[in-house]
């Protein structure tokens, strides 16, 4: 299990700030899984893993964060900051949950990353 963080600012001119952060994180460890329902006298199913864990992985997330902001100041009732954020620039899809069970649905994936959103936002201070 790894995870790697980096994140930067920078102030240009006319005082807009912006901002970068990316993130890569190891996938997380799988193993394929069997469910028996059969010759079992106490129970009525039993689910047992039949790899150890780890033997599969999930692949790599590597996630891009922008946001660039400008503050203005509103004379003595205070300033505003508006921003602007995009996150998963790189708009990427790595899976983040995959079914392990064997049968007709074995590494199916069932979640992931969510897509490139875009947000604009004020924040008023006083």
């Amino acid at each position: 299990e790894w995870a790697f963080k980096l994140s930067g600012g920078y102030v240009l001119p006319y005082g807009i700030n912006v901002a970068a952060m990316f993130t890569s994180q190891s996938g997380d460890p799988l193993a394929r899984e069997v469910r028996f329902t059969t010759g079992l006298k106490q129970q009525t199913a039993l689910t047992l893993r039949m790899e150890p864990l780890g033997a599969q992985r999930l692949p790599v997330q590597n996630l891009l964060n922008f946001r660039v902001e400008k503050r203005q100041k509103l004379g003595k009732y205070g300033s505003v900051a508006f921003q602007f954020d995009i996150f998963n620039t790189l708009n990427t899809s790595a899976a983040t949950a995959m079914t392990m069970r064997s049968g007709t649905t074995y590494g199916r994936v069932t979640a992931i990353v969510p897509p490139r959103i875009a947000r604009l936002g004020a924040i008023y201070s006083f």
